[in-house]
């Protein structure tokens, strides 16, 4: 998969532009404010149907206009197109001029992933943002664990409300109960899917940024044991039965689980650097692609926001040599020092929200 070229139309800061792509490494220049980020956000939009950023859709029309669109045209087996319209009203989402009513069904037909600074503090988030972090990813390649986790909520939203009624019927409470382990069943099994493909060469990648063997895994905080997924959520169930009814609400299932970063078994936050924490997010992005060529046989892309900055000269050298050539890279940067350019890259320089000169 890699992006032709990326059509930006009263988004952000961009009145009308087009932004042409290699195939390979792309390095987007620029000074701060002017627009590089921006471009990366048009296409994790049109890959995700949002932003990455924690902003409403109207956010991402510029300043006084009714409305605004990211259209990128990418190849994939094809040549393809999506388009993400938004206005106040809401968003139209098309694929090959053809509109697509639902959400499931665009999210990655166009398949990035993105590494920006503000998810280093993975590390320091709830769970909550953990687990949705790790759902996007699972969600834009398995139709089915889109399903199943979409009517596992719903089926939680009904428990949650069956528990506050003052006379509860045990019967219909164990009925919601089976429903919810059915789809638990495929949730457990695809989480623990993309964490033992993620640890497969975390350890060693992370090892590889950062120039020292260091010990480096994903661990996956399941609601239950895994060794007999549908006998343990069942008895997970009749151990909160008491619990629940107390507090109105379900307090145990996938909704309560976790994913911990583990330094030779010390938890990432107590244990590394800032420098370090930057690095293994990298590394799970970058493994990221092979959970993602595992799933679908596909290459995605790979957005860099700002990532240079806070490397030192060898990382930065390490980090280009560590992605693969097979993979389209988009970085944005402030300036690019002399020593990479022995690596061979596409420059697109920014200025003002204008393409201010290709090369």
């Amino acid at each position: 998969m890699k992006i032709l070229e990326v059509h930006l139309r009263n988004f952000r800061n961009y009145i009308d532009e087009i932004i042409k792509f290699d195939d390979h490494l792309n390095i987007i220049i620029g000074d701060n404010a002017q627009g590089k980020t921006n471009i990366l956000e048009g296409i994790v939009l049109c890959s995700n149907c949002r932003s990455f950023k924690d902003v409403d859709d109207v956010a991402m029309i510029k300043h006084g206009e009714a409305f605004g669109d990211c259209e990128v045209t990418f190849i994939d087996d094809k040549k393809k197109r999506v388009k993400v319209i938004l206005s106040s009203k809401g968003k139209t989402l098309l694929a090959n001029n053809i509109p697509i009513n639902k959400t499931s069904d665009f999210i990655g037909l166009l398949n990035v992933i993105i590494f920006e600074p503000s998810h280093i503090s993975f590390f320091d988030k709830s769970p909550s943002y953990r687990r949705k972090v790790v759902d996007m990813e699972i969600s834009k390649v398995d139709k089915k664990y889109v399903y199943a986790l979409n009517n596992y909520y719903k089926l939680l939203k009904e428990r949650n409300n069956y528990l506050k009624n003052e006379d509860i019927d045990l019967n219909y409470l164990s009925v919601l109960e089976n429903k919810m382990i059915e789809h638990q069943v495929i949730i457990i099994q695809k989480r623990q899917e993309l964490v033992n493909i993620i640890n497969k060469r975390l350890a060693l990648l992370f090892s590889k940024l950062n120039d020292n063997k260091i010990n480096l895994n994903l661990n996956y905080q399941c609601c239950i044991e895994q060794d007999n997924i549908i006998e343990n959520l069942n008895n997970m169930y009749k151990q909160n039965h008491k619990r629940d009814l107390l507090f109105n609400v379900t307090n145990a299932g996938i909704h309560r689980e976790d994913f911990i970063f583990k330094i030779d078994d010390h938890l990432v936050c107590d244990v590394a650097s800032q420098g370090q924490k930057r690095l293994a997010i990298i590394a799970f992005k970058l493994m990221l692609i092979n959970y993602i060529k595992f799933k679908t046989n596909k290459m995605p892309i790979l957005l860099l926001d700002d990532i240079l900055s806070e490397l030192d000269e060898e990382k930065q050298l390490l980090l280009l040599k560590t992605i693969s050539n097979d993979i389209q890279t988009i970085i944005t940067t402030t300036t690019i020092n002399s020593h990479l350019y022995e690596q061979g890259f596409k420059v697109i320089k920014i200025n003002q929200g204008k393409v201010g000169g290709n090369k």
